[in-house]
């Protein structure tokens, strides 16, 4: 009777040594859940394929207007969205092996204006906003491109009461530096063809 309680409380502790055991396990791969989570999501989002624009373009006179995409070489217009309560949007779920440039143009009422943003099409969500202050952002080309634009409006903020030859020269050293730092992607291509004429 003896032998029987002993082997019945030794079986009953390996069980319990099993239980212990699985749940530490258990705990253990709780904790790794938010990184197989995180690996799952960054798998996900090397998966996007095509690229989509969120636009806004907040100013009155622009409601109920086009935004065309416009090719940047002939300028010719390529794709076209209403402006809808100051949004627009683009979007094509095809994967995009070599980014590309394209031009998002809105024609103003007044005096024939037209406000223009070059967006990098790449894979992945851009932001784009067209208004008195252009931006584009999302993707890591259009960060790149607003890094440009950026560095123009304050190049041309600071050029007051400066000689148009000195402007000129500094304006040529700023685009050459931009071409250099973006010479492995579009941008610098881009620079070089928009701006020839001030190389």
């Amino acid at each position: 009777m003896k032998a029987a309680l002993l082997i019945l409380a030794g079986g009953f502790s390996f069980f319990y040594l099993r239980l212990v055991f699985a749940f530490q396990l258990f705990l253990q791969l709780l904790r790794l859940l938010p990184f197989f989570i995180g690996v799952l999501v960054l798998g996900a989002c090397s998966q996007i394929k095509g690229y989509r624009i969120d636009g806004s373009a907040p100013l009155p006179e622009f409601e109920g207007k086009m935004v065309y995409m416009k090719d940047v070489s002939t300028y010719a217009p390529v794709d076209s969205a209403r402006i809808i309560n100051g949004k627009f949007a683009f979007a094509d779920t095809t994967k995009i092996e070599n980014p590309v440039i394209k031009i998002l143009s809105i024609h103003a009422s007044k005096m024939g204006l037209e406000y223009r943003l070059p967006v990098v099409i790449e894979n992945g969500t851009i932001k784009a906003s067209i208004a008195d202050v252009v931006c584009t952002e999302g993707t890591m080309l259009n960060e790149r491109m607003q890094d440009f634009l950026l560095a123009i409006d304050a190049y041309s903020a600071a050029c007051t009461d400066k000689p148009v030859e000195q402007i000129q020269s500094g304006f040529s050293e700023l685009l050459k530096r931009y071409i250099e730092m973006n010479n492995d992607n579009v941008i610098g291509t881009y620079i070089q063809t928009a701006y020839q004429s001030s190389l």
